[in-house]
């Protein structure tokens, strides 16, 4: 706990403006920051995601079984919307340069077809290894990452996981991460 308590000081430090310094010393003046505080270094790729934003699940229209259930084994899930019915459909609008979705992912897990403003439909199989478990591993799939900047309509049916050791028709999106054009 103490070593938590010594980051977050540190950090309530560093984030304070700089015209606020906790030791009262202006920016300039000589103390523990320098007057370039707050500023960043050109990232080293322009494609970076300093900008993503979540989606709500409120914004995501539904077809068949889905439910929006917290998740009592993964603590970096709040909400995820679930359905185990292979063929149930979701679509939403985004506005960004990419989409990014999250999981809580396991063998049990089902794929899923998606298609990117009305484009030719892939299909995202996850890699399941042996070790894998049921479920309760976080995954990410990024799903377009390149897109011209503005609007955008994503559309997804989920599909049956099929591999060895695999039952594959849990679905359970944790999120969905909406990169935005940098800066």
């Amino acid at each position: 706990m103490s070593y938590a308590q010594a980051a977050i000081a540190y950090l309530e430090r560093e984030l304070q403006p700089e015209d606020a310094d906790s030791s009262g010393v202006s920016p300039g003046e000589s103390g523990n920051r320098a007057s370039t505080t707050g500023m960043m270094p050109a990232p080293l790729n322009d494609k970076h995601w300093g900008r993503v934003s979540q989606l709500s699940f409120a914004d995501v229209a539904t077809e068949g079984p889905w439910t929006i259930r917290r998740s009592s084994r993964s603590v970096w899930i709040d909400r995820m919307l679930a359905t185990s019915a292979v063929g149930a459909k979701l679509s939403f609008a985004f506005e960004g340069t990419g989409l990014a979705l999250a999981f809580d992912f396991g063998k049990r897990s089902a794929d899923f077809r998606y298609r990117i403003n009305g484009g030719e439909p892939a299909v995202h199989v996850f890699d399941r290894q042996d070790w894998c478990p049921d479920e309760g591993m976080f995954q990410l799939a990024v799903v377009a990452g390149d897109l011209p900047s503005g609007k955008h309509h994503a559309e997804l049916e989920v599909v049956h996981g099929d591999g060895p050791g695999c039952t594959g028709t849990r679905f359970k999106l944790a999120f969905i991460g909406v990169i935005q054009e940098s800066r």
